[in-house]
This record gives C-alpha cells, sequence and structure tokens, in this order.
C-alpha cells in the first residue's frame, strides 16, 4: 500500500502530464513531458524504477532491473574513465546494454482535451490508445 507522500508523488507527476497535454505539449517535442510519462510509466508496473539527477538539465530515467544491474557494475564501468561523472557515465553505459523496448504504458484519465496522438518517449514512434474500464 502505497504512504500518502508517495501518492502525492504519483498525483504530482500526474498534474504536470495533464497540463502539458493541456497545452498541447508533445513528449517529442517537450523535454518535461517526455521525462514525466517515462516516470508515470513505472508505476504501472511492478519491477520499480530509479531516477539519477543533477540540477535540472541532466537525468536517467530507468526501470528497477536496469538500474540494479548498472549499479551492480558500477565499479567495472567507473574504472574505465579518468574523470568521473556518474550521470554522464550512466548515460554512456545504458547506451552499450542490450535493451528490450516495449513501449510504455501510461494511464490518461478523460480530463477535457485528449491528445490525438501520443508519441513513445522512449522510441519516438505513436502510440496505440487502448480503453480499460475500472
Amino acid at each position: 500500500m502505497e504512504s500518502e507522500s508517495q501518492l502525492r508523488f504519483w498525483r504530482r507527476l500526474e498534474s504536470i502530464f495533464h497540463a502539458k497535454i493541456q497545452l498541447g505539449k508533445s513528449s517529442k517535442t517537450d523535454r518535461i513531458m517526455r521525462d514525466v510519462m517515462k516516470v508515470l510509466s513505472y508505476d504501472s508496473t511492478e519491477e520499480g524504477w530509479a531516477i539519477f539527477a543533477m540540477g535540472s538539465e541532466t537525468m536517467v530515467t530507468t526501470n528497477g532491473e536496469m538500474a540494479l544491474t548498472i549499479m551492480s557494475q558500477c565499479n567495472y564501468w567507473r574504472m574505465e574513465t579518468v574523470e568521473f561523472n556518474l550521470l554522464y557515465e550512466l548515460k554512456t553505459y545504458m547506451t552499450k546494454m542490450p535493451q528490450f523496448h516495449g513501449c510504455i504504458h501510461v494511464h490518461m484519465p478523460v480530463l477535457g482535451h485528449m491528445p490525438r496522438k501520443v508519441i513513445c518517449p522512449e522510441c519516438s514512434k505513436q502510440m496505440e490508445m487502448y480503453y480499460t474500464y475500472h
């Protein structure tokens, strides 16, 4: 069960996401929209997630399994560089790792304006829309 602070975290991200939709933003052109969509997609999985950030410009997000793999091999890839910059090294290392990509899932309740198409922040392809009822 999620704590009050966890629920507040997810609701705040959803609020940012919906505000961006209302402004007509796309994950293809808006970095914040892209990052928020990635993080929101982790809420629907059971495998966890990780965010590594420094300031507002550099951010690395990944699922929990990938984060554990990367961090367990940290000493190996850290020794390959003279000047160590964690976020730069994380990004570089992640591009070398084989990755399976399945487009993310983002739950979007109908709140007025709905975008006609949503672009996957991972692969930049148009995502399919499905309706679910709870």
